[in-house]
């Protein structure tokens, strides 16, 4: 929970300054994915599932598709200013447009040496991206 602490000071920080308006579930949850990117030590990324391995969805979007990302980056961008003010301070080779575009909708499944599932995660589920795009996060754990 120390650790979630920092995070979440770093948020709140960023939603503070975006009041009265606040950003969708989708931008929180990529603010999230990069403190969390940022705080990690390369020698322990490298033993995760790392976020730069999820399946790129950019070739299924339409062009309006993209638009509505290209909002969300824009909403993005608004939101982290507090903490990111350039580039250089993203992790490396971190791209906001290709991020939206992977976590719209990335599950995995996890198992255990028998195949049985013990996790699922759902990063995000977009219904009808675009303009007026709904964003669900959702996390899901079912351990066994």
């Amino acid at each position: 929970q120390k650790k979630a602490w920092q995070d979440h000071k770093r948020e709140c920080k960023c939603l503070k300054s975006c009041k009265p308006r606040y950003p969708p579930n989708s931008v929180r949850l990529l603010g999230r994915v990069i403190f969390k990117l940022v705080r990690l030590h390369p020698q322990h990324m490298e033993k995760l599932y790392s976020f730069y391995d999820l399946e790129s969805n950019m070739n299924k979007l339409t062009e309006e598709k993209k638009e509505g990302l290209r909002q969300l980056v824009l909403t993005f961008q608004h939101f982290m200013r507090e903490e990111i003010q350039d580039a250089s301070q993203l992790p490396p080779s971190f791209d906001i447009f290709e991020a939206f575009a992977k976590v719209i909708v990335n599950i995995g499944i996890f198992t255990n040496a028998t195949n049985q599932p013990l996790l699922l995660i759902r990063l995000l589920i977009c219904e009808n991206p675009g303009p007026s795009c709904l964003y669900h996060s959702l996390n899901l754990m079912n351990s066994k």
